[in-house]
């Protein structure tokens, strides 16, 4: 998308250089070039412009990012915010350039660069229409992106999924095992909550009290502890809840 417009933007407005630059988050602020047509691209390799707000990125491409609004050198051989670049640009015959910000919302996360070999190029009508088309490319980058998120928001989404089918499917067989365990063992098992009532049961146990598990389950375990055992239980039980047991 993005090197169609920039050579669209070139062959159609005649224009000597088109590219875009996205603008990095790093310590220096860099612009990296994302793509460029024109005769003149390899003017690029060493620009070294920045967002910053230092001599580097105060030309139209980091002011244009920096501030979000338009920014046009009228011509390179008077303006001196290009300094820094122009006895390069001169050479490769560039004499005036405009960009534009691209936009997501509020937040500019590049330029739309355009140079021509002519000096005071830019008329009213151009401005217009090159600000749409820098818009037209906003929108495109945008949508392109929204549907990349969309996407691995639904790989991410079906990842998790399936960590879930195969947790249901491990606590299945957890919950398999420990009712097994729970109903096949000889040994009397049972579950009490904090306060001491029936949970669950296994029938070893309801054979060994003498009770049926619908008789046990909701009441309190004291009702079967012998009356010798209730101060052992009671510390037992204590224990427990401080986490001492």
């Amino acid at each position: 998308l993005i090197k169609e417009g920039c050579r669209v933007i070139a062959e159609e407005g005649g224009y000597r250089l088109v590219w875009v630059g996205f603008a990095r988050n790093d310590p220096a602020k860099t612009v990296e070039v994302i793509s460029s047509h024109g005769a003149e691209a390899d003017y690029l390799r060493e620009l070294g412009i920045t967002w910053s707000d230092t001599p580097h990125g105060r030309g139209p491409t980091g002011t244009a990012i920096r501030t979000g609004e338009p920014a046009m050198c009228r011509n390179f051989l008077l303006d001196p915010k290009v300094a820094p670049w122009r006895d390069e640009a001169l050479r490769h015959g560039l004499q005036s350039s405009l960009v534009f910000p691209l936009r997501n919302g509020a937040e500019v996360f590049g330029a739309l660069s355009i140079y021509s070999s002519d000096a005071n190029a830019f008329d009213k009508e151009e401005f217009d229409l090159l600000a749409e088309l820098a818009e037209d490319l906003s929108f495109g980058i945008r949508s392109l992106r929204d549907k990349q998120e969309r996407e691995r928001a639904e790989v991410e989404a079906q990842r998790l999924y399936q960590e879930a089918k195969e947790s249901r499917a491990a606590l299945e067989v957890s919950e398999e095992r420990y009712r097994r365990t729970l109903t096949d063992s000889a040994i009397g098992m049972a579950l009490i909550d904090l306060d001491g009532r029936w949970i669950e049961v296994n029938p070893a146990l309801c054979k060994i009290v003498g009770y049926e598990r619908s008789e046990l389950i909701g009441t309190s375990s004291v009702t079967i502890t012998h009356p010798d055992d209730h101060s052992a239980r009671s510390r037992r039980h204590e224990d427990f809840r401080a986490g001492r047991l």
